[in-house]
């Protein structure tokens, strides 16, 4: 692979792989893709072309890092798709607060994205529409000006001023709703506090707006909303915003995705949650093994997925080959951890000035990643189980988030593999031998 700018060979690779958002089909890293060719991505190709016009709500789970956002992208780029759809995605990291999520955000956000959506796609909105969102951008404005007086301790203005056109509109949602928003925990409080014991209200709002903007959609079957990165909450988020109101999140009267933790899947309550928003669909890890640790035909084709993965980010001739199989082994078949370990390990190469990357690179990397393991004393004891037995399962339901066993799904210290109906975990390989060898010093 060429240099481009001044940057060297191993420089650019290096720029390659340290990549923390996910791959745009229509993005500079847009060459860099490779069809990982994922069942389940298919089946829920298959599910929006078939059941397109029925309103399914789509629980599309992974672990962290395993290429869900990349896979939801093009997925929502597809021409069969936005022939049948018109699409909304969006980020909940570009729009509201991961780590202080509420289902009435979602809720929110979905009724202000598909309105602005529809705008986009140069969709005529009807006066009824336009009522509508402009009832509930008075209403947000409102409230968001509430905690600016409060703040202040001054008299202001409820409502947005005067009849304020569909541009104004789009400039209040996203230069003035979605900022203050995302920043300000008092504004989310004002929102949420108002719309929790109106919660049917606020779903008859964003139903409204759904329902008038489907009258024009001209030939397209139905509205596509894909919720991305809900998956990045904190783990007790989570749970509140899909177990205990999951309910709510049931009744947008279109085609929703949302992302959920892996974490999530593995509560003993995921049956239930499943039953009351709709079906799941997991993304599964890349297996480098089967279960007994040997090396079978779809673990082969993995490990040179990876390699093609490697080599088309940086030119075979700069790294060793055992010290790339060596990062394969290491991500545990995570695309987002093989990417870090590989930036990691050229950032190693860059500094001590060699001219490709060795095994000794490597191994640096998986030590700096070992080091941003937590692990307490029950980690230890819940990771030597799975050691022992790869189908272990806690002895009762897990449900509280503080639960070590959730934890090390959320942190990635635990992955899950699944080949066909049969599933197993495995301690993640960077944390693997210190567990093997704590299980031999404290058996």
């Amino acid at each position: 692979m060429a240099a481009t700018d001044s940057f060297t060979p191993l420089e650019q690779s290096y720029l390659n792989f340290d990549q923390i958002r996910p791959i745009e089909p229509d993005g500079a890293d847009a060459k860099f893709h490779i069809d990982v060719n994922a069942k389940s991505v298919k089946r829920l190709f298959l599910d929006l072309r078939l059941q397109a016009r029925q309103n399914l709500k789509i629980l599309f789970s992974g672990h962290k890092g395993c290429g869900k956002s990349t896979q939801l992208n093009y997925l929502a780029a597809a021409p069969e798709i936005n022939e049948d759809f018109l699409v909304v995605k969006y980020s909940i990291q570009d729009l509201l607060n991961p780590d202080d999520l509420d289902h009435i955000d979602l809720l929110v956000s979905m009724a202000l994205k598909a309105y602005e959506a529809a705008y986009k796609a140069g969709l005529p909105a009807s006066k009824q529409l336009q009522k509508k969102v402009q009832e509930l951008a008075d209403q947000l404005h409102g409230l968001i000006e509430r905690t600016t007086t409060t703040a202040s301790g001054r008299k202001g203005e409820s409502g947005v001023a005067g009849e304020v056109g569909v541009p104004s509109i789009l400039d209040f949602i996203t230069f003035r709703f979605f900022a203050r928003y995302q920043l300000e925990f008092s504004t989310r409080d004002e929102v949420r506090k108002h719309y929790r014991p109106r919660l049917n209200e606020l779903v008859d709002t964003l139903n409204a707006i759904l329902d008038e903007i489907r009258l024009s959609l001209a030939g397209r079957k139905n509205i596509l909303i894909v919720v991305d990165d809900t998956d990045k909450s904190p783990l007790d988020k989570s749970l509140y915003v899909f177990e205990q109101n999951g309910m709510h999140l049931a009744k947008p009267k279109c085609f929703v995705i949302y992302v959920i933790d892996m974490a999530l899947v593995c509560t003993g309550r995921f049956r239930a949650t499943e039953a009351a928003i709709g079906k799941a669909t997991i993304l599964p890890n890349l297996r480098l093994t089967n279960v007994a640790g040997g090396v079978d035909e779809e673990a082969k084709a993995n490990r040179t997925l990876l390699t093609r993965i490697a080599h088309s980010r940086m030119d075979a001739t700069l790294i060793d080959e055992d010290a790339l199989n060596e990062v394969i082994t290491m991500s545990g078949g995570v695309m987002r951890e093989f990417m870090a370990l590989m930036a990691k390990s050229i950032s190693t190469t860059l500094i001590e000035e060699r001219p490709r990357v060795t095994r000794a690179d490597v191994d640096r990397a998986v030590i700096d990643t070992r080091n941003g393991f937590s692990l307490g004393a029950n980690h230890i004891k819940i990771l030597k189980e799975v050691l022992r037995d790869p189908r272990w399962d806690p002895d009762s339901l897990v449900e509280d988030a503080r639960s070590p066993f959730l934890d090390l799904l959320h942190t990635l210290a635990l992955l899950e593999y699944r080949n066909g109906e049969d599933r197993w975990r495995q301690p993640h390989p960077i944390v693997k031998k210190l567990v093997e060898r704590l299980r031999v010093e404290q058996p």
